[in-house]
């Protein structure tokens, strides 16, 4: 992620690179010079800015002021300031609107600034489109990029815990159905844990933690409101249009011929 801090104190810029160390975080720092600041988010892309409310700038009353500059440069920009002095929390929730993500306090301790950025990471992750296929072959999208798994079981994982629809599957279950030809139970769970864990690690990899709940025994799809995907859609609505079907549902698996009987709610 990349964000700008604007202060006037170096106290607060020194604090704050110091309890960023240990992120995927890179900053610029800016003190008073409003118009250095304009000009960088003019030329790169930053994810956030976090910026004091009250500071001596030219031709900015305060920190809202240039705020609202800045979302007219880049309209997608998370907005979060730091203040040390009391503030009106309404006035300045119209003013900025959905780009503010918090008010945060002075002083500041590493705690607070780890809450900050987790949830800069929660609301970039909320804005992704995540597009999930079941109908032909099973693919996972994110912003349109198709995502390449690191073993096809553990694609075939994620396609499972897909057509559990948000509801929990069980981990004897879950083994038998994805390896059905195989006897060893020892085997069979041992698998499963190593998929388990490659699937892990790609979600994470992508930053798509939140996209599964992993529990012991267990484990389940999170219901995000930015997924789009073609079977939820036909269970919630009840109806999919003929032209969204793009083969049968999850052909690449033994188990999904065993799924919903999906046809009858299929419109030309």
């Amino acid at each position: 992620m990349r964000v700008i801090l604007i202060d006037d104190e170096k106290g607060p810029l020194g604090l704050f690179t110091e309890y960023i160390a240990d992120k995927n975080v890179n900053c610029s720092f800016f003190t008073e010079q409003a118009q250095d600041c304009l000009t960088a988010i003019k030329a790169e892309k930053f994810d956030a800015v976090f910026l004091d409310i009250r500071m001596p700038m030219p031709n900015f009353s305060d920190g809202v002021a240039l705020a609202q500059k800045i979302i007219e440069i880049d309209k997608n920009i998370k907005i979060f300031f730091i203040t040390a002095y009391s503030f009106n929390e309404v006035d300045i929730k119209n003013k900025i609107g959905k780009n503010l993500i918090k008010i945060c306090q002075k002083p500041f301790s590493k705690a607070d600034v780890d809450e900050w950025i987790n949830l800069l990471q929660k609301s970039l992750r909320y804005e992704r489109r995540i597009l999930i296929k079941t109908f032909g072959e099973f693919s996972l999208h994110v912003d349109n990029e198709l995502i390449k798994f690191d073993s096809l079981k553990s694609q075939e994982l994620l396609a499972y815990l897909v057509h559990y629809n948000g509801n929990y599957a069980y981990r004897d279950r879950t083994a038998t159905y994805l390896w059905q030809n195989q006897e060893d139970s020892k085997k069979i769970f041992s698998s499963l844990k190593n998929e388990r864990f490659n699937l892990k690690q790609l979600l994470n990899r992508y930053e798509l933690d939140d996209l599964v709940c992993f529990e012991r025994g267990r484990m389940r799809m999170n219901m995000l409101p930015n997924i789009e995907c073609d079977s939820w859609k036909l269970l919630k609505h009840g109806v999919i249009f003929d032209a969204e079907i793009h083969g049968e549902y999850m052909r690449n698996y033994e188990w999904g011929s065993e799924g919903f009987s999906f046809y009858p709610l299929v419109k030309k």
